[in-house]
């Protein structure tokens, strides 16, 4: 019979959950799956889900989520984010991977989702099936003994805490706020902020999460932080680590009420904050920026073009320009093509056309540009952009580029 592709009907979701577990060698408590179910449920995404199944046995699994994927402009397109894609260690190197991405990619087709994207567990797998690294994203470690600020003015405004229901109605409109304006950022659903909050509880020898907004003198609120902390006395004095789970700001004095209130906190040693941009502002308000470490640096959301006209066409670009780019895809060979892309400001047309490529990449490279945080130039010196035409790596790199650094905040 062998190994058929298919969706999940709900009452085989728990055991979906556990062979995604197994093929990330982990453990999977019920309550936890449970838990997914609900959110997914509430979601309407069971129905996203794939598995491989031999026989009766689930072998493999993929599923996706439909996101509003804010582009430069700023502009949206609904994007699929393929998530939860594993195989169990029994049946790897057998062609299910391949399998369960050409669903995926088919599926996204069929429904008009224009661009894919996903966080890579392993960077080797997703280039093979179309997927570029399109932005980045770093850790940061800030030693408080001396957390002074060049400004020691803080902003007016104030702070509140508050717990995790209030934080349920306040902090979602905050972060829509933010997600329309960046590049890279998806909009999360009731669902999801559901879950998230309920993951608040104390965890890995952490706290429980603690919740801080900042309003403006008219009392609006512009900016949130979430965070935990964990004791620390082996020196003989305090030096607690704070781990930033989340710090979102609408506004510039929000940012920087919310670093300070962080990096000021009684008892701490130092802060951390993972996921964060790679533009991080905070070092250029500190009196002593080498206070602030970067102590990782990765690749953050992958994206892969599903339709390139229509993903093309999606965006805006900072500069007017046509550009005729050839595009290989050996995984969807029906994208491997000449498009002319007229674009600007105000909106952008594409189209096949029959005349010679101004420049030449593969698809994973375009999804690696697509967001305006790697350029043309820069690829074209790794050898992966070929310029046809003089001048035309140039004329890409102004299209393309955005001037807010593309970042996802949130993971899927």
């Amino acid at each position: 019979m062998g190994i058929q592709i298919r969706s999940i009907a709900p009452s085989e979701f728990l055991q979906w959950a556990a062979v995604l577990a197994l093929a990330f060698t982990e453990t999977s408590p019920k309550d936890e799956r449970e838990r997914w179910k609900r959110e997914w449920e509430d979601e309407s995404q069971i129905g996203r889900c794939l598995a491989a199944v031999e026989g009766r046995d689930i072998v493999g699994t993929a599923a996706s989520e439909c996101f509003d994927l804010t582009l430069p402009g700023p502009a949206v397109t609904q994007a699929s984010g393929v998530t939860a894609v594993g195989v169990v260690p029994t049946h790897r190197r057998q062609g299910i991977l391949t399998r369960l991405m050409q669903h995926e990619m088919d599926g996204a087709a069929e429904r008009g989702e224009a661009v894919a994207i996903l966080y890579a567990s392993e960077t080797l797998i997703y280039g093979r099936f179309g997927f570029g690294p399109a932005t980045l994203h770093a850790e940061y470690t800030i030693a408080t003994d001396r957390p002074d600020f060049i400004d020691p003015t803080p902003p007016p405004g104030t702070l509140r805490i508050i717990d995790g229901q209030t934080a349920l109605k306040i902090l979602p409109p905050v972060a829509d706020r933010h997600v329309a304006v960046q590049p890279g950022a998806i909009r999360r659903s009731a669902p999801w902020w559901n879950a998230w909050i309920e993951e608040g509880k104390p965890q890995d020898g952490m706290s429980e999460r603690f919740y801080v907004t900042y309003a403006n003198p008219d009392g609006d609120v512009e900016g949130y932080a979430a965070y935990r902390g964990k004791g620390d006395w082996s020196r003989g004095y305090a030096h607690d680590t704070i781990r930033v789970n989340h710090l979102i700001a609408t506004t510039d004095r929000a940012y920087s009420a919310l670093w300070r209130y962080l990096i000021t906190l009684d008892l701490a040693g130092e802060v951390t904050a993972s996921g964060r941009p790679v533009d991080e502002t905070l070092r250029w308000l500190l009196a002593d920026s080498r206070r602030m470490r970067t102590t990782w640096l990765s690749d953050g959301l992958w994206v892969r073009l599903v339709s390139v006209p229509a993903a093309l066409e999606s965006r805006r670009y900072t500069a007017e320009g046509a550009l005729r780019i050839g595009v290989r895809d050996a995984f969807r060979p029906e994208n491997s093509g000449t498009y002319l892309l007229h674009g600007g400001p105000d909106g952008a047309r594409c189209r096949r056309d029959a005349g010679a490529p101004d420049i030449e990449l593969d698809v994973a490279r375009l999804g690696s540009v697509y967001l305006g945080g790697v350029s043309f130039s820069r690829l074209a010196r790794a050898g992966h952009v070929a310029e046809r035409s003089s001048g035309a790596v140039q004329r890409a790199d102004a299209m393309f580029s955005s001037p807010i650094e593309p970042w996802c905040p949130t993971s899927f």
